[in-house]
């Protein structure tokens, strides 16, 4: 389904880890900068700003995702819940 090709395509394209992915809202999105800046508070480590920077193709999943999903994490199963942390390893 189209949901979770988004997120494999976003990890591919990024090298973004999936747990991080799963965690991404739409607050982190800085377009004019072409990047995800993930604050060290979400971060892995919570020591340092995760920044994931985006190809094209990555850019566009995340500029479709944004505006209908504001608040919370962008990257949705079908059933518009956000991705849990097995859902990946049952997909």
């Amino acid at each position: 389904d189209q949901p979770f090709r988004d997120v494999l395509e976003f990890c591919w394209e990024t090298g973004a880890r999936v747990q991080e992915v799963r965690l991404i809202e739409a607050a982190h999105y800085r377009p004019e900068r072409g990047r995800i800046e993930i604050p060290p508070a979400q971060a892995k480590g919570k020591k340092r700003w995760r920044i994931i920077y985006l190809t094209d193709r990555a850019s566009e999943i995340v500029a479709r995702l944004v505006p209908s999903r504001a608040a919370g994490p962008i990257f949705r199963n079908a059933a518009g819940r956000p991705w849990g942390a097995q859902n990946f390893n049952n997909r």
